[in-house]
């Protein structure tokens, strides 16, 4: 969905994309912001944000190119001791038919398939695609394999059953 406004000299535009496929297990939190007029607001947690956002790292197959915004990402719900919701994480595999187990994916399952993703990224080409939005990209020095295969030890977990947390 887009939406394009004109005011004056200067176009507004916004974008909504809607994921059509069926994994639909996140979790909702409401709130009201106040400003500019009280609202009801209703946005998935930071814990399935965060499945989701794995779910592309893990998964997104665009050949050589390599998303490193991803990564950062990544990083940024680790640092926040985000847990990762596991069953929108699963429902999502499921989805995309990268996993097709009939057993639960676990957290050996994810640790498995986080550690060979972070064996194999090429670190330069993630720096590059970050680069442009950082105002000290002297921070992605830092960035290693072994910067991101450390993070194993330091993911959470959030599990759900199905029955109790599905929208």
């Amino acid at each position: 969905f887009r939406f394009h406004r004109e005011h004056g000299r200067q176009r507004h535009s916004a974008q909504w994309k809607r994921n059509r496929r069926n994994a639909r297990s996140f979790e909702e939190e409401y709130s009201f912001p106040l400003s500019p007029i009280p609202f009801p607001l209703r946005t998935m947690t930071l814990s399935s944000m965060f499945a989701g956002k794995m779910h592309a790292l893990l998964c997104r197959q665009w050949g050589a190119r390599v998303k490193g915004r991803d990564w950062y990402d990544c990083l940024w719900f680790v640092k926040k001791n985000i847990p990762l919701d596991m069953l929108f994480l699963e429902d999502k595999l499921r989805d995309s038919g990268h996993w097709q187990e009939k057993r639960t994916f676990g957290e050996d399952d994810f640790n498995a398939l986080y550690a060979a993703r972070a064996a194999s990224v090429d670190i330069e080409a993630a720096r590059d695609d970050v680069r442009p939005f950082l105002r000290d990209p002297s921070a992605l020095s830092f960035w290693s394999n072994e910067l991101f295969a450390s993070l194993v030890e330091r993911f959470r977990f959030a599990a759900r059953s199905k029955v109790s947390g599905a929208s």
